[in-house]
Formats: structure tokens, C-alpha cells, sequence
């Protein structure tokens, strides 16, 4: 499970999987809206979710979002991760 959500203070990422514990980055393409991660050893993940044409408007470049690994209703794991945009 991978949820977006975008509020008053950006963007914030829930998730339930360990393995993005070691995402170093976020991408959003601006044509398009899909997403993936960047991890540990150059891996990359791509996810279904597409980030609509009137959210990614709001998508800042080098900005930095929230990330929580949930377990069940439980937040286990909080940090932030920077936000790139790209073609």
C-alpha cells in the first residue's frame, strides 16, 4: 500500500512496505503524473499511483515530503524525502 496525499503542509507519503525505508528520493514526471522512488544502490521503484494534472501543479521541485511506514493503524517509521520533478 502506497498512499499520496497533498495538504497544507505538502505532500506526505504513507506506505506499508520496509523496503522504502531506504528511498532517498521522490520523482513525479510532469507529463503524465507517474511516480517512483529512488532507493539504496542506485535501485529504483516504480508505483502505480498517478499524481493528477491539477496536484502536480502543486509539486515544488527540491521540496521535501513527509514519509511514514505504517504497520496496520500504527506510523512505525517518519522521516522526510526530497521531491524531484522531471520530464
Amino acid at each position: 500500500m502506497i498512499d499520496i496525499a497533498f495538504n497544507q503542509a505538502g505532500i506526505t507519503i504513507v506506505h506499508d512496505d520496509p523496503a522504502l525505508d531506504s528511498a532517498t528520493g521522490f520523482f513525479v514526471k510532469r507529463t503524465g503524473g507517474q511516480c517512483l522512488f529512488a532507493l539504496a544502490r542506485g535501485a529504483i521503484r516504480e508505483i502505480e499511483e498517478i499524481i493528477p494534472e491539477d496536484l502536480r501543479a502543486e509539486v515544488i521541485d527540491q521540496s521535501e515530503a513527509m514519509i511514514v511506514r505504517m504497520d496496520g493503524l500504527r506510523p512505525v517509521k517518519t522521516g522526510t524525502i526530497v521531491v524531484h520533478l522531471m520530464n
